[in-house]
């Protein structure tokens, strides 16, 4: 019998939404208007992990059907303006997130390897590869061992680093 998960996937993904929108320097006030706004409008404890959504400035949109302020109780924005900033979370047809993307070349899905970050596209996790490279494997080995690009195995060891 196992024991349940202190958090499931899209308490990660939650915790991750807010920690980047923090890191952008969304006011904390318009975080938790953006939560409570989406939580109404979408019916769900997770609203970070339903939609897409953007920062431009210290304001936070999300997509409705139009691109919204959600900190701001759903003014309207421009998707040109937003476009690019979008957060690299992709949705399942559910609208939940279902892959999260927290660096270039690395992966979180909560099918592969528990959750546990990989290299992108595959099941090697990232802590492996840099737990490998910490024991003075060398990169273009390792890459080999796993049938990866070097740059691949130097995105997994960096992405470990910055944790």
């Amino acid at each position: 019998m196992g024991t349940k998960p202190l958090y499931a996937f899209l308490d990660l993904i939650s915790l991750w939404v807010i920690s980047e929108l923090d890191k952008r320097r969304v006011p904390k006030l318009e975080i938790r208007n953006g939560a409570a706004y989406l939580s109404r409008e979408l019916g769900t404890d997770y609203p970070f992990a339903h939609k897409a959504l953007a920062t431009v400035g210290s304001s936070v949109f999300g997509e409705l059907g139009d691109w919204v302020d959600i900190g701001k109780s759903g003014q309207l924005a421009f998707h040109d303006t937003i476009k690019n900033y979008l957060r690299p979370v992709e949705y399942g047809p559910d609208e939940l997130a279902a892959v999260w993307r927290p660096a270039n070349g690395v992966w979180v899905n909560p099918k592969v390897q528990a959750g546990s970050p990989c290299v992108d596209g595959t099941r090697v996790p990232t802590g492996v590869l840099a737990a490998l490279i910490d024991e003075d494997e060398d990169p273009e080995d390792v890459a080999d061992d796993y049938e990866l690009d070097v740059t691949q195995v130097i995105a997994a060891l960096e992405f470990e680093r910055a944790a």
